[in-house]
């Protein structure tokens, strides 16, 4: 693990291993124009030429400042020129996160001086997909506008950020000793995707990989596959789990946003829908999730499992008014509605 260290003049990278890896600070922010690579951070005429220097230097005072010697920053702590070396740190990127002593959320785009707290939802902070596991695993986590005046603690804003993002307070702040990966383990499948149906990544792939550690997934990162990126997070959440809430999610209609629709979707609009796999094609098709309670722990579900022929899975099938249509139970239902949730194949 790289870490700047924010003491040395000028600053410099070090790099640790294992046991060795000292107390740190970690940045969340999202990247803009001209930020500072590992590789221009070596030169230091590259680096301050940079518009993203003037940020590392303040994270860096910032971690002074809460006593921490060093700081981890994504944009300047890993070789992207290495592939090994970036798969292993997008898995460990929610460890990462989760060890480090303090967060410093930067939101670039909103000014505390021009508006007012609740308004602060706007800031592009909320909509990317890699922000949402760094707004999770910190425990102690502070905010600052574009002006790096602080808005507030994590602690602070509990129940406004559980507003915005959907995820529910004990999560983002968990009472006592409680774990954050335990308390995540425990929420339904379907949930945590609901959490990333609205962000955005520029890369296809990186809306499945920006979820590895919501999930506690390792896998391969194979930038070039496009959407199969996400249906080999969802065969990888099959191996671990037998949560039927993976396969809750909603199909859009042709031209309709993905999160745009609903989970009342009728036997006779299902016409128009295309035939689909069982998984789902993006994290936006879980968009109503966000209400789905399981009818039972996902421990007393019926076993399933990939096979060379796809998922196999023993189940019962109940017969609906369209006529090649048969419905799988998922055991499942909205907070709204008692009944099942019924999948149809």
């Amino acid at each position: 693990m790289r870490l700047i260290n924010c003491k040395s003049r000028p600053l410099a990278i070090e790099e640790f291993f294992g046991s060795t890896i000292p107390r740190y600070a970690i940045l969340s922010h999202t990247w803009e124009e001209q930020e500072v690579t590992h590789q221009q951070f070596a030169d230091i005429e590259a680096r301050t030429s940079r518009k993203g220097w003037s940020k590392v230097q303040k994270a860096c005072e910032l971690a002074n400042e809460e006593g921490h010697k060093y700081i981890w920053i994504d944009s300047c702590c890993i070789d992207k020129s290495s592939s090994a070396e970036l798969s292993e740190a997008i898995n460990s990127m929610f460890e990462w996160y989760l060890r480090a002593e303090v967060c410093f959320a930067y939101l670039s785009d909103y000014n505390a001086s021009t508006t007012t707290v609740p308004y602060f939802c706007d800031a592009r902070w909320f909509v990317r997909g890699w922000t949402l596991q760094e707004l999770i695993a910190p425990t102690k986590m502070f905010f600052y506008d574009k002006t790096w005046n602080l808005i507030g603690t994590k602690t602070d804003l509990c129940p406004e950020l559980s507003r915005i993002t959907g995820v529910d307070a004990e999560v983002l702040c968990p009472p006592g000793s409680t774990n954050v990966r335990d308390l995540l383990d425990d929420l339904p499948v379907g949930l945590r995707m609901s959490w990333a149906s609205k962000r955005e990544t520029t890369r296809i792939e990186d809306q499945s990989y920006c979820l590895l550690g919501i999930f506690g997934i390792n896998m391969p990162m194979l930038y070039g596959e496009g959407p199969r990126a996400f249906v080999r997070l969802q065969e990888e959440l099959v191996k671990i789990s037998n949560d039927m809430t993976l396969f809750a999610w909603t199909q859009a209609f042709p031209g309709e946003a993905p999160h745009a629709r609903g989970s009342d979707t009728s036997e006779d609009e299902l016409r128009h829908l295309e035939y689909r796999g069982i998984f789902a094609s993006t994290p936006a098709e879980f968009f109503s999730m966000m209400r789905i309670i399981p009818d039972s722990p996902a421990k007393f579900n019926l076993d399933y499992a990939m096979s060379n022929k796809g998922l196999r899975i023993r189940t019962s099938l109940r017969p609906t008014t369209t006529e090649d249509l048969v419905a799988m139970p998922i055991y499942c239902h909205f907070n709204n509605d008692q009944e099942k949730t019924w999948g149809y194949s």
